[in-house]
């Protein structure tokens, strides 16, 4: 998503007014927000100024969904968490609960 982001900021810089190269915007969940604007930014602060990304908008809302999975006896004993193994996306997505539940529990 950066790449297509920044894409179509140096078309814009090159002087292409509707640029068709990369991409006009990006939707992305709002917990994975800050980290990626800093990625982003950083590479656009480079064409100049001007060019910078930002939230524009938000869209939906949780039904609940949004959790840290793992055994049962993780949640009874925490302690038999040690050891263990979880996958997540990092920078989005609901990898920020599971270190919450380890800052909580660890």
């Amino acid at each position: 998503m950066h790449e297509a982001l920044v894409a179509f900021a140096q078309a814009l810089k090159n002087g292409d007014s509707n640029p068709n190269e990369g991409t006009h915007f990006v939707t992305i969940m709002g917990d994975g927000g800050a980290a990626f604007l800093a990625g982003v930014n950083s590479i656009l602060k480079k064409l100049g100024p001007e060019y910078q990304a930002k939230v524009v908008g938000a869209l939906g809302y949780s039904r609940g969904e949004d959790k840290f999975l793992g055994p049962p006896k993780w949640k009874d004993n925490p302690g038999l968490s040690k050891g263990g193994v979880v996958a997540g996306y990092l920078r989005d997505g609901d990898w920020n609960i599971a270190l919450k539940w380890l800052g909580d529990n660890g």
